[in-house]
């Protein structure tokens, strides 16, 4: 497995900060907890413009990302500001694949008023065991930023489809063989999930972004024992994404 460019904390044995990939074939878009920003494509969802919202605060960010008590079957764990930003930020090698790399990183462009990350694992009860993990993120923008940063996103998803290289925020090098576009939850007012898969592995990694007005949900998905297994799961996107309007929705 490789590693993911934000994916430490509870999930840092097996990541390296990066962007990663440690997940098989899998499911398609929803699903997911915390970071954000993507592109509303042919797949993504409109209803209705972001530009103008009131971005939330650093708190109210904090408060919209899940957490264990709101996510049955998961653990998660908040990620500090200084876990989140030790690594440099991830580098594509190609100029229009840029937004993909920098998804995972804490130097996002147009950059949010604030963020907040978690890390999640699927609770085994069985094996109690980890396998299923991944990333939660929550961003809030002023003006438009929420909608640019889905707008790039998504373009780079149709522009590097045939994959890229990039420089993860641990400083390797790694190279996708293919960004795959995936049916985008119906969620926010727009949204874009993906599959970009690892070259070398054949490890695929799952993202879901959903835009709410002004804030941005992402989930990132894998799966450290058994990449054939990854998945994302639906409701637990449905769950971030509604947290998310709830807080904004009690800012007024």
């Amino acid at each position: 497995m490789r590693t993911v460019v934000r994916l430490v904390g509870a999930v840092a044995a097996v990541t390296a900060l990066g962007m990663t990939t440690a997940c098989g074939g899998s499911d398609d878009g929803g699903g997911g907890d915390k970071t954000a920003r993507t592109l509303g494509d042919d797949r993504a969802t409109t209803k209705g413009p972001g530009s103008g919202a009131k971005a939330l605060d650093k708190a109210r960010v904090a408060s919209a990302v899940l957490e264990s008590a709101d996510a049955k079957g998961y653990a998660v764990t908040r990620m500090s500001k200084e876990e989140f930003t030790s690594a440099k930020a991830p580098k594509a090698k190609q100029a229009q694949c840029q937004p993909l790399a920098a998804l995972l990183g804490s130097s996002p462009d147009p950059a949010p008023t604030a963020w907040a990350v978690s890390t999640f694992g699927v609770q085994d009860s069985k094996a109690g065991a980890m396998g299923g993990m991944g990333m939660l993120e929550v961003s809030s923008y002023e003006g438009d930023g929420a909608e640019r940063t889905l707008a790039n996103l998504g373009k780079a998803v149709r522009d590097c489809k045939d994959g890229f290289k990039m420089t993860t925020g641990a400083g390797t090098e790694q190279t996708f063989g293919a960004v795959e576009r995936l049916d985008a939850p119906k969620l926010g007012d727009e949204a874009v999930a993906y599959r970009a898969v690892d070259k070398a592995s054949g490890a695929p990694s799952l993202y879901t972004v959903v835009r709410s007005g002004a804030n941005v949900s992402m989930i990132f998905a894998a799966n450290m024992m058994d990449p054939a297994k990854a998945t994302m799961d639906p409701d637990l996107v449905k769950a971030q994404v509604a947290k998310v309007e709830r807080t904004a929705k009690s800012t007024g």
